[in-house]
Parts: structure tokens; sequence; C-alpha cells
């Protein structure tokens, strides 16, 4: 995020209120008090010139399904970077899920990610990340294409974005053609093709740095889950309403605290004074929050009393053992060969594990044109944290730069 906050400082950035409410004022006062607090960044007063950037507050397209001429998203002004905010959806708290303490709003996280890279596609430069440090020597090329399967007379479009090893940005536009003979365009057409000759859908894009050695990044309709079966059994070994013995635990943790000393052991006692209060039995739930799980002192007697009774408090699935026992199928990058081609799955941040998982993990396939299928120089490009909410992107990111580009170009 440091790469993308630096890109909004460098920007003068301006704000339109198209609707003029009580909501939206709301609305502003906590853009411009999240804005200085986490990111620098002031709002200015004016009118937006050439180049610079505009965050614009309008109604949600419900609102203007009635009066489409009256929709302000078409009246964007198209010589200057637009972010468009809604200010239905669009509401900012300040504070954390809990309420108990301030937080700047997952949903302004996106918003100036989303300028951010708006921004750097406008003005032909890649500054969100440290494209150089990836030590490529040789511009690195990405390309979608897209086909209208419901009139397959229309030509395939291509879309083409070459990064140099500066991080310098160039965008191209293109038909199919069959007039083309070995050209570069003629080798991407072809890469798109399934062995029978017609366009492939599966295809996600190519990434390339020689036109002869093209990537070919595929769907498949393989996932990966979390260890169901063990997750289920530690789960099922701490359920909240489950009443735990006392005696066996005061023994086992003031045998603990005999090998401690300071506060660490008066602490020890103030749990064990506590647990005691519950008389014969205390259910698990008490015993979490008694032992505070979330200290080192809570995790340690946890652990602990595991060893020395095969009892288990809390189930301790973020500790490092168990997100890769448990969760391995859908954390991190994983990249490994098989068949013949190379796979890979972009799953979500180890700090993501919550209540739950929004989506499984689908495996991607990488085949080649060429003699060398070469993926991994690649992977870094999928560990960004501007792209996807609370995991990796899955397919590299400058695909969402090429979007970007395609969309901006829509509306031009």
């Amino acid at each position: 995020m440091a790469g993308i906050r630096e890109r909004l400082r460098e920007v003068p950035l301006y704000l339109e209120d198209t609707v003029q409410n009580e909501q939206s004022r709301t609305l502003i006062s906590m853009l411009r008090y999240e804005l200085e607090k986490y990111s620098q960044v002031t709002l200015m007063e004016g009118t937006p010139q050439k180049g610079d950037a505009l965050l614009r507050i309008i109604h949600s397209p419900l609102f203007y399904e009635d009066h489409p001429e009256d929709d302000e998203y078409l009246k964007a002004p198209k010589h200057c970077v637009v972010q468009h905010v809604t200010v239905e959806e669009f509401q900012l708290t300040g504070m954390n899920t809990r309420g108990t303490k301030e937080k700047e709003d997952p949903k302004l996280l996106k918003v100036i990610q989303e300028l951010a890279i708006k921004i750097d596609v406008s003005r032909r430069k890649m500054t969100c990340y440290d494209w150089p440090k990836l030590g490529f020597s040789k511009p690195v090329t990405f390309v979608v294409a897209t086909s209208d399967y419901k009139d397959k007379n229309k030509p395939i479009c291509y879309d083409m974005l070459r990064v140099q090893p500066g991080g310098e940005l160039y965008f191209e536009s293109w038909q199919q053609s069959f007039c083309e003979d070995r050209t570069e365009r003629d080798k991407i057409s072809a890469a798109f093709e399934t062995p029978y000759g017609t366009f492939d859908a599966t295809i996600k894009g190519l990434v390339y740095e020689e036109e002869d050695n093209i990537h070919i990044i595929y769907d498949t309709d393989r996932y990966t889950l979390p260890n169901m079966q063990d997750l289920e059994q530690v789960l099922s070994a701490t359920r909240d309403d489950e009443q735990v013995p006392a005696k066996p635990l005061v023994e086992t943790i003031q045998k603990y605290a005999d090998g401690l000393s300071g506060n660490e052991r008066a602490r020890c006692q103030m749990i064990l004074d506590e647990i005691n209060q519950h008389g014969v039995q205390v259910s698990r739930k008490e015993l979490r929050h008694i032992l505070n799980l979330r200290s080192n002192l809570g995790k340690q007697i946890n652990r602990y009393i595991f060893e020395e009774t095969g009892v288990l408090i809390g189930n301790a699935l973020k500790s490092a053992q168990n997100k890769e026992a448990l969760f391995g199928g859908v954390l991190g990058i994983r990249h490994f060969c098989e068949e013949g081609a190379q796979h890979y799955y972009s799953g979500y941040f180890g700090k993501s594990i919550n209540w739950s998982f929004p989506h499984a993990c689908k495996i991607r396939k990488v085949c080649s044109t060429g003699q060398t299928l070469q993926f991994q120089p690649y992977l870094p490009l999928l560990e960004v944290d501007f792209i996807r909410a609370n995991g990796w992107t899955v397919i590299p990111f400058p695909f969402k730069y090429l979007r970007e580009w395609s969309a901006q170009q829509e509306r031009h």
C-alpha cells in the first residue's frame, strides 16, 4: 500500500459532490479526515486540470434508471482521472468492525487503490509497484483477448500492455486479421486458439518476454480447499459449550506457573483464582476468556495444557502450525508441475483467517508456445495487496492495468 499512497500524494486530488445532500456532506467530511490521517492526502479546492485526479460523489445506478439523462456517471470529465463514489453504498464509519477503535475503512482503501492504478495508466508509468526491483532486462508483455460468443462473425479483439524494465507502460489494441503471417500478432492469435483452431475461452491471458516463448494462463475446473477433515476434528474438540473439569486444569496451570517468576507468575495466579471461582467445571468459552488466548501467556498455557493433559482449550487456528496443516490449500501462493505443465493457485493472506473464506482457490495451468516453460519469474506479480481484498491476485497484476486502460478507451 505504500506505493499506492505515495502515488496519490504526487497528483492533485479534487472532489466533486454531485449529490449535494446531508448524506453526501457527511461522506465528504469522513473522506477528508481518513485521506489526511492514513494517506497524508489533502483534497484540493477548485477545478481539476488535465492529468489531475477527481473523486466524484454520485448516486447508485438505480437512482438514475428513470432519468438516464441525469446520470452523473456519463457526465464525468474526460480531461482528468476520475473515481466515482456512490453515496448510497459508500458510508464510512472510521472504526473497526467492533466499533472499539479508529481504523481506516476497507471501502476507502479499495477506492484509493483503484484511483492510484488509474493515475498510473493515465500517466503511462507504473509507480504503485516497484517494477525495476524484479530485474527484468527485457519488456514483459501481457495480452488479453475477447470474442463475441453470440456473433462468431465478429473479429476477436486483442488488448496488449508492454511494461518496460523501468516501469514505463505501452498499450495497444487491435482486431483479428487474417493477413498477418508469422508476425508477433499472428503468434498471439495462435496462442489463443484451441487445437481445433477455435477461440479458447479458458485462456485468462498471455505473458511473455520473447514472442516465440509465450506463456499461456488457462482456467481449470480444479480447486483447492482447507483440510476439512482435520479442521472438523479440531473444531469439534473445542466446542464453546463443553464443560471441562476445573481441578486438572488448576493443577496443570499451577505446575506451569511454578516455573515462572515476576509478572507472569502473578498473572497465572490471577487466572487460577478466576478458574476456582467457577466451581467443579468451567466451559471452554469461559476458559478462553480467562486465559486471553490472544496474549502470549495465554497461548503458552493453552499449549502446555494440551501437551500435559490432551485437553485443548482454544483451537489455535491462526498458529503457524495450524495455518499450514489446516489451511495450506487456500493460503499464500503455491506453484507445482504436473503432466508437462506448470500450475499455480493464489490464495488468501494468512491474516485473513476469520469466520469463513468467500471462495475456494481455483488452480490455473500455464503452458508455453516455445521450448522453455518458466513461469516462476512471474509469480511475484501475484504477490500484491492492492488488487484483491484479503488475498493475493489470481493472475499477474498488470492485467488489472490492462483492464483499466481498456475501460478508459471505452469511456473516451
